[in-house]
């Protein structure tokens, strides 16, 4: 029996790296409104809403009824990714890492992306010609803030501390159609983000889960459907961003999707190149530019929702 037999063993390896458990797409991205921009900051104009004159008087010279004009402005914010790898670590691992290192670097530009969006929704806004006037979320003819018992709160005021907060409901569903329907946001693209707890909460509603009541079994099955009229998205919890007056319950958004704005200067984009002051390392790198802000509004609703069990 040779005891040197165990040299001639040799380690296996998979042919590829287990990437571990995590969001490797946006989600938010394609639920809002798209567009591109070259410049650090640019602005979007708007046409406000004007009253006639009824029953003008006749002979009387004309009246002008002045047209309010207003703007937002968007600026850029960069997201990068890089690390390096060298032959040396490509030959002890019997593979190439660099595509599965790609792969996680350009999750995390994506996962940037949609904190990006989340960020606008319930951030200020710069409007004014120059982009120098702030406007919160919770402004008189900006959002509407639902609390976290669904209580709506009063125009112009930031959300109040609930002693016991609650998770999604039908009933607050509700809420957000109605507030919506009432400022005349545009019934298509209306869309909800929550967190999975929420998720499997409104799942145990009979009305959900009832077919004579959502004939479209929006959410029975887990799918992003449409129920209500809106449709679904479910951002891991640590995506949100947890409520300064209410710290069991999270920042949680309906909007319609021309009320929220990415705007894009270049789009993720990945190299792979040896460095040559490194030792001829590998390094992976990945880069995006992107800018969000909220366009409208009257077309984004912040929920607080409870957060987790």
């Amino acid at each position: 029996m040779s005891y040197e037999v165990t040299t001639a063993f040799r380690n296996e390896y998979t042919d590829s790296f287990m990437i571990t458990y995590q969001q490797m797409t946006s989600e938010l991205k394609g639920a809002v409104r798209n567009e591109t921009q070259n410049g650090e900051a640019k602005f979007w104009d708007f046409i406000g809403r004007t009253s006639a004159l009824k029953n003008r008087v006749r002979g009387s010279k004309t009246q002008h009824i002045a047209t309010p004009h207003s703007r937002r402005m968007c600026t850029l914010n960069s997201y990068t990714w890089s690390d390096t790898t060298s032959d040396l670590d490509k030959i002890n691992m019997m593979k190439d890492p660099n595509s599965d290192y790609l792969k996680v670097g350009v999750a995390a530009l994506y996962r940037g992306c949609d904190e990006e969006i989340l960020a606008a929704m319930g951030g200020s806004a710069f409007a004014g010609k120059a982009g120098a006037t702030t406007i919160n979320n919770y402004d008189i003819g900006e959002c509407r803030l639902i609390d976290a018992d669904g209580t709506v709160a009063v125009a112009g005021a930031d959300h109040t501390d609930i002693a016991t907060p609650t998770a999604i409901t039908v009933a607050k569903i509700a809420t957000c159609g109605e507030l919506m329907d009432d400022a005349s946001v545009p019934q298509e693209g209306r869309k909800i983000v929550m967190n999975p707890y929420n998720k499997w909460q409104l799942l145990q509603d009979t009305k959900v889960g009832s077919e004579d009541y959502n004939k479209v079994k929006a959410l029975y099955n887990g799918d992003i459907t449409e129920f209500m009229g809106f449709g679904f998205i479910f951002l891991p919890t640590e995506r949100f961003t947890v409520s300064i007056t209410e710290v069991t319950a999270i920042e949680c958004y309906a909007w319609q999707r021309d009320a929220v704005l990415i705007s894009t200067a270049k789009d993720v984009t990945t190299k792979v190149d040896p460095l040559p002051d490194e030792n001829y390392d590998i390094q992976a790198f990945a880069e995006a530019f992107y800018g969000a802000t909220r366009l409208q509004g009257p077309g984004v609703i912040e929920i607080l929702l409870k957060k987790s069990a």
